[in-house]
Formats: C-alpha cells, sequence, structure tokens
C-alpha cells in the first residue's frame, strides 16, 4: 500500500536528481514512474486475498480525521550505518497524519488476515539502490539536503503489485480515496 507523489513532485525531485545521476558511486536509480511512499510493505499476497484486502483498506480509509499534506525533501541513505543499500527523499509535513494512515492500512491488512512486517514506520521514498559489491557514495545524500519540493495532499493510497525481473515494473490494483473526517 502506498502514496503516489504529486506530478509536480516528481518534477521537482527528478530534477533535483538531475545532477547526481551519473557520478561515480551512484546507486542504481529507480525510474520517476516507479516512485511512491510505502504506507505498508505487503509480500506476497495470494490472489484469493486481494479482494478482502480491498474492501477492508477501503473501509478503514473513511473518515481518517483528515488528509495529509506533505511534500519530499532532503535525502538519506539505509542502512544508517556501514555500506548504504538504499538512496531515498524524505518526507516532511504532516507526518504524524501520514503515520496514522499508515498504521490504518496496516492494521487493516491484518484483518484481511495479510501478514505486515512489524518495522517502523519510516516515511521515505526510493529512489536509488546499490546492489551488493556496487561501489556507493553515502555522500550523494548530502548533495540532495537541499531540495525542498511542492507541497501535495495525500487523497488517495494505492495498492501496488511489484513485477520483478530484469526490467521491474509496478501495477496499481486498485486505489482508494482518503476521506477526512467529519
Amino acid at each position: 500500500m502506498a502514496v503516489l507523489p504529486s506530478r509536480a513532485a516528481v518534477r521537482s525531485l527528478d530534477t533535483a536528481l538531475a545532477p547526481v545521476r551519473e557520478l561515480s558511486g551512484a546507486p542504481h536509480w529507480v525510474p520517476p514512474e516507479r516512485w511512491h511512499i510505502t504506507l505498508a510493505f505487503l509480500g506476497e499476497v495470494d490472489a484469493d486475498l486481494v479482494d478482502r484486502l480491498a474492501t477492508t483498506i477501503g473501509t478503514s480509509l473513511t473518515s481518517v480525521g483528515g488528509t495529509p499534506t506533505i511534500c519530499l525533501v532532503g535525502a538519506g541513505a539505509f542502512p544508517d550505518r556501514g555500506a548504504p543499500r538504499v538512496l531515498w527523499a524524505g518526507v516532511d509535513g504532516d507526518t504524524q497524519r501520514l503515520s496514522s494512515l499508515a498504521r490504518r492500512v496496516r492494521a487493516a491488512a491484518r484483518r484481511a488476515r495479510v501478514a505486515v512486517p512489524r518495522a517502523p514506520f519510516r516515511p521515505h521514498l526510493t529512489v536509488g539502490r546499490w546492489r551488493d559489491g556496487d561501489p556507493a557514495d553515502r555522500s550523494l545524500a548530502e548533495r540532495l539536503a537541499e531540495h525542498r519540493g511542492p507541497s501535495f495532499a495525500v487523497r488517495r493510497v494505492a495498492l501496488i503489485r511489484s513485477h520483478l525481473g530484469p526490467r521491474p515494473a509496478y501495477e496499481v490494483l486498485c486505489s482508494f480515496a482518503v476521506r477526512a473526517g467529519d
């Protein structure tokens, strides 16, 4: 389950990344059309559970108490120590409400009998990944520290299926409106 950034946010981040894309130690870049902020990683979900999952999540997103307004800012790398594996853009703005939305989505997935990792929610958008053995330059994150994209309201949450392989892709299976409470 994920939030898809606005087109303006994607354009802004893509422009900010342009000067670092070809630098030595850069990661393998995630194409902008695959960028998203993961609320809940669901792994492989059995086909017979997808409908139940969609219904449960759709119901959980009614009356959430307001739609978060966020923006993409700065950058960092996971893990925090040692050789980095993931280069990410940060999320700022109404992260408390975004975290609440992530908790609702995760709880709904569990009610639908879908396993959800218990890892804490760390809002970010993955822009690149280093493979084992690749030279990795953690300082690329510092070069993006000043980036602050335009704000956007989180009005929808998408259920996304990953297709792995030589040309990985994402498929939006369905999306749900985030409705503010009364």
